[in-house]
């Protein structure tokens, strides 16, 4: 159990006076604007993924549109509130640290979104959402805002932050994989089953991570274990591995395991590093020289697959989606989870230059070199397999993709920063 530290002040000390108690407006602080514009950032980060999953391949017709019905695809309904989620995670976190939940702007927030995304879809043949979709996705977001609420309420707003680690760039990749996970889990059809096996990798990264994180959060005499990390990262791995196991049922059995022996194995290693000559404390950037090859890897094995040989002529089209994509199908998914990819891939190179590289404008040329290089190479090979297209707009979403995860570093980055000045007043 935590006991409270005396000279600690109050969790809720921030809060304003009123005549209905400290529960009113909290004062905003500098650590709340930085979190304000990382979360603000996050959003529009998820509320894009979810238009697209949603919409995707845009084919409107002009004719009146159906009433939509009561009920509609139990699937939907499912995959709908688990989409939702961070949306609500994410907005709690924009909020003062200690503020109560804010019901009434994450029931506008989720039914907005909601309502937007399916009066477009009511143009869209075949595509009609059902009322308790709506209602499902508003569910999502609600429970989202609570849970991380509810995290903090657990931990106590004045440890929490140590406690999950959230003063670490580092950390954050574990919950920009989450969108990865899952939009790999949607796009794995009937007739390829194998594919789900690809979030292996992902899952042996959180691992690699947590381990890491353990071992250099508990060796610094400034902080304190952190046994809420691999929770965390648990709970939302299995949030993200639902779609995958709805395919591959056998998946979890082989994620779980892996995750567990690679954050055993890094945590190992992290430790006898520090334990050694020289006790070097720094683990981030080992982490993150481990884990950035296996993501590569990750990419180029998602963006060919499946594999199954060469084919004499190339193979281009420029349009995002080749004609034969319908909504909901495997390959728009696909095309969707590459680019939530390559925003990982932006925020790890970010990471990794971002103690020689202090500005965006500094980041953004290794960024830019990396992400076109690593688009333009698989997009190539693409065009010469069976039943792949080149696309000429692919390279250029998801080098646009990784500019925006170098972005969400600089700004977790300032987040950091104004965290440190915070703990340390």
């Amino acid at each position: 159990m935590l006991t409270a530290n005396a000279s600690a002040p109050p969790a809720d000390s921030h809060l304003k006076e009123t005549p209905w108690g400290r529960s009113a407006i909290p004062i905003r602080r500098a650590a709340d604007f930085t979190g304000l514009r990382l979360g603000r950032a996050l959003q529009g980060y998820l509320a894009f993924l979810i238009a697209v999953s949603m919409l995707a391949p845009f084919r409107f017709v002009a004719d009146a549109p159906p009433i939509p019905p009561m009920a509609g695809d139990q699937v939907a309904l499912v995959l709908g509130f688990l989409m939702f989620l961070p949306l609500g995670y994410v907005y709690q976190f924009t909020r003062p640290r200690g503020a109560p939940v804010d019901w009434g702007r994450l029931l506008v927030l989720g039914a907005g979104l909601s309502v937007a995304v399916g009066a477009a879809r009511l143009w869209i043949p075949g595509r009609t959402p059902a009322i308790l979709e709506a209602a499902a996705n508003v569910a999502g977001t609600l429970l989202g805002g609570w849970g991380y609420h509810r995290i903090f309420r657990m931990v106590r707003a004045s440890q929490a932050v140590k406690q999950l680690a959230l003063e670490l760039p580092l950390v954050a990749v574990l919950y920009l994989l989450v969108p990865v996970v899952a939009l790999l889990g949607l796009g794995v059809s009937p007739d390829q089953p194998h594919r789900a096996w690809l979030v292996l990798p992902l899952v042996a990264i959180a691992g690699c991570i947590v381990g890491g994180v353990r071992s250099g959060y508990r060796n610094s005499a400034a902080r304190t274990p952190s046994g809420a990390v691999p929770l965390s990262a648990l709970a939302w791995l299995g949030v993200a591995l639902l779609p995958a196991m709805v395919r591959q049922p056998l998946v979890l059995a082989g994620a779980l395991p892996l995750f567990l022996a690679a954050d055993r194995w890094w945590h190992g290693v992290i430790q006898r590093r520090i334990d050694g000559p020289g006790a070097d404390q720094r683990f981030e950037l080992p982490t993150l020289r481990v884990v950035l090859p296996v993501f590569v890897a990750y990419l180029l094995a998602s963006a060919l697959w499946p594999f199954t040989g060469w084919q004499a002529a190339w193979s281009v089209a420029v349009p995002l989606f080749p004609g034969g994509v319908d909504a909901l199908s495997a390959p728009l998914f696909h095309t969707v989870e590459r680019v939530a990819a390559f925003t990982v891939l932006g925020y790890l190179v970010a990471e990794v230059i971002g103690r020689r590289a202090q500005t965006f404008g500094e980041v953004a040329p290794w960024v830019l070199g990396v992400a076109m290089a690593m688009a333009a190479a698989t997009e190539g090979v693409r065009g010469f397999l069976p039943g792949q297209v080149a696309s000429g707009l692919m390279p250029v979403l998801l080098t646009v993709s990784a500019l925006f995860g170098a972005r969400v570093y600089q700004l977790q980055r300032d987040h950091v920063r104004a965290l440190i000045r915070r703990s340390g007043a």
